[in-house]
Parts: C-alpha cells; sequence; structure tokens
C-alpha cells in the first residue's frame, strides 16, 4: 500500500509540476494533481500505520521489560567495572549503551499501540531521564570530571531499576 501511495504521490506530483509551469494555468487540472498527490501521501501513511500493526520489517516479539533489562544489565556492569576501565572504554561503552536505547525510540510507535499512550508515558518518562543522565555520563567524562560522571551513572541505575518495578 505505502509503495502505491509513493508511486501516486510522485505522479501526483509531477504532472502539477508540469501544469504549474506552463503559461496559462489549467487550475482544474492543477487541483486534480494536488488532489493525487494528497491521496498518495494518505496511502504512504496508511501503509506505514499497517505495516507497523502487522510488524513488517519489525521484529515480530519486542518484549519492553526484557530489552530494558538487559540495557540496565549493561549500565550496572559498566558501573562494576568502572575503576577497571579508561576513560575512552567508559565513553565506548556508554556509546553502546546509547545505541541499544534508540531502539526504543525505533520502535515507539509499535510499543504505543501496543500499551497505550498513557502507559507509554509512565513507563518512559523515567526512562528518558536515565537516558539523559547517561548523556549526562558521557558528556561529564569528555570535560575529564570523573565525580560527577560515576554521579550520573549512579543516578541512571537508581531511576532506572525504580522504572523497572513499574512494569
Amino acid at each position: 500500500m505505502r509503495y502505491i501511495g509513493y508511486g501516486i504521490f510522485i505522479f501526483g506530483i509531477s504532472i502539477g509540476s508540469l501544469f504549474a509551469a506552463r503559461p496559462q494555468i489549467n487550475w482544474i487540472h492543477l487541483i486534480g494533481c494536488v488532489t493525487l498527490s494528497l491521496v498518495g501521501v494518505i496511502l504512504i501513511r496508511y501503509g506505514s500505520t499497517t505495516d507497523i500493526h502487522r510488524g513488517r520489517g519489525k521484529e515480530e516479539h519486542f518484549d519492553i521489560k526484557e530489552r530494558f533489562s538487559s540495557i540496565l544489565n549493561a549500565v550496572e556492569d559498566l558501573w562494576n567495572q568502572w575503576d577497571r576501565l579508561s576513560i575512552d572504554q567508559r565513553k565506548d561503552r556508554i556509546e553502546h549503551i546509547l545505541g541499544q536505547i534508540a531502539t526504543f525510540a525505533d520502535k515507539r510507535s509499535e510499543i504505543v499501540s501496543k500499551i497505550g499512550h498513557r502507559r507509554f508515558s509512565e513507563l518512559f518518562v523515567p526512562r528518558a531521564q536515565g537516558e539523559r543522565n547517561l548523556n549526562r555520563t558521557w558528556s561529564s567524562l569528555v570535560d575529564g570530571n570523573e565525580k560527577e560522571a560515576k554521579d550520573s551513572l549512579s543516578s541512571v541505575i537508581a531511576v532506572w531499576k525504580r522504572s523497572l518495578n513499574l512494569n
């Protein structure tokens, strides 16, 4: 459905551009092309939402608690190995964890369709707070402030552990 929408959209825009470029604009044809383009956009949007609901191009199973627990385990592992790692290794680990967190942003529509907006906000506000603190940890490492980095990382763990109890 999405690809048909793309085709209709491109066709409508292309033909509409040709009609708009003529010295004598035929408004009926131009409005028809704009309408055709809008139909294409609607089909693109409809196809995208049905793909999300059907799981096309997505993992069939996205367990929020399981995925988040593994991310929390990675943060706790970083905390436990903090003194043994160099600053560059710490930053690399944090960047890897932030990449794992990005999967939640990619799956937002799918998660909201499963649990609803209210439950999504209840679960993800503390997780967003933890992500900000994780970014703060990375920034503190870059600035050379190890005490602030470690404090921010402990805050991440505390906030996320509370967040897991909400599930």
